[in-house]
């Protein structure tokens, strides 16, 4: 498939960076207004269309109501404290379409995300990195040249087509849903990929909150026949287990850095620190 799709010219996608659609779920007045509504790329003068979604009681049902709202051919899911510099349209656009062409029709497009879970006997469950974001004032520049597939996509920016056949689940809250909408993409033969379209992410969450936990038995559940996979923040084994990914930083917990499991379907719940993905913005 690779080569059925590379070789081909980078058309002028200027015109196109018009049809976008911007789809946040809105919980903070302040923040949406200090970082995305800020964003040099939404000026006055913008064409592009921002629906702010207040007080969704999912990610789901607030990106969801978007979706269906939204006008433009490509929409564009974020968190409410992203930061898009000026001409960021115009550079996700050329850099989707690149992707295109290069990988096939793309179900979920996003700048930043990881790699297929690695696991080995006796050793912390891992995945490659991939892609290129500020997340609060630090530059997270993975190495593999982009655009560039991956397993999962982290939640901060998704991209998908307007008439997706992709589905956000609401049984897992505000948590996963990235990772649970990449995996039905592969499911159904559509590319994941990471876009080089260099965002900031101002988030001031530095924990995984309980939440989160919730929302992992359900993926771990749904997704039994696909595990292991991993996700920006966490990985799951075959069994359902739960693991930090391995992060460069320490953790709050020597255990949780050796790979010991943050939670277990069964056995009860734990937090950790967060610090090498980048953090929701709830």
């Amino acid at each position: 498939m690779k080569g059925r799709w590379q070789d081909q010219p980078d058309p002028d996608d200027g015109a196109a960076a018009g049809r976008l659609s911007f789809v946040v779920c809105l919980s903070d007045e302040a923040t949406l207004t200090a970082n995305l509504l800020a964003s040099p790329c939404l000026g006055p003068d913008s064409p592009r269309e921002v629906i702010a979604v207040r007080n969704a009681p999912s990610a789901a049902a607030g990106l969801s109501l978007g979706l269906a709202r939204a006008r433009h051919e490509l929409v564009v899911g974020l968190h409410q404290d992203v930061v898009l510099p000026s001409g960021w349209d115009r550079r996700v656009v050329e850099q989707y379409r690149r992707a295109e062409r290069r990988f096939g029709p793309i179900g979920v497009a996003g700048i930043y995300g990881v790699g297929t879970v690695r696991a080995a006997p006796g050793r912390p469950l891992a995945a490659e990195r991939i892609g290129r974001v500020v997340d609060r004032g630090r530059l997270l520049e993975e190495r593999p040249a982009l655009p560039a597939p991956a397993a999962t996509l982290d939640e901060l920016l998704l991209i998908v087509r307007r008439d997706t056949p992709l589905r956000f689940d609401p049984a897992l809250g505000f948590h996963l849903y990235g990772a649970d909408l990449c995996l039905q993409a592969r499911e159904r033969g559509l590319a994941v990929v990471v876009l080089d379209a260099l965002c900031h992410h101002n988030s001031r969450s530095l924990a995984l909150p309980e939440a989160f936990l919730a929302s992992a038995e359900v993926f771990a559940r749904k997704w039994a026949h696909r595990l292991p996979v991993a996700t920006p923040c966490a990985a799951f084994d075959r069994a359902g287990q739960v693991f930090v990914l391995g992060n460069t930083e320490p953790q709050t917990s020597l255990a949780f850095a050796a790979g010991a499991p943050l939670v277990h379907r069964q056995t009860g719940s734990r937090m950790v620190d967060r610090s090498g993905c980048s953090a929701p913005a709830r």
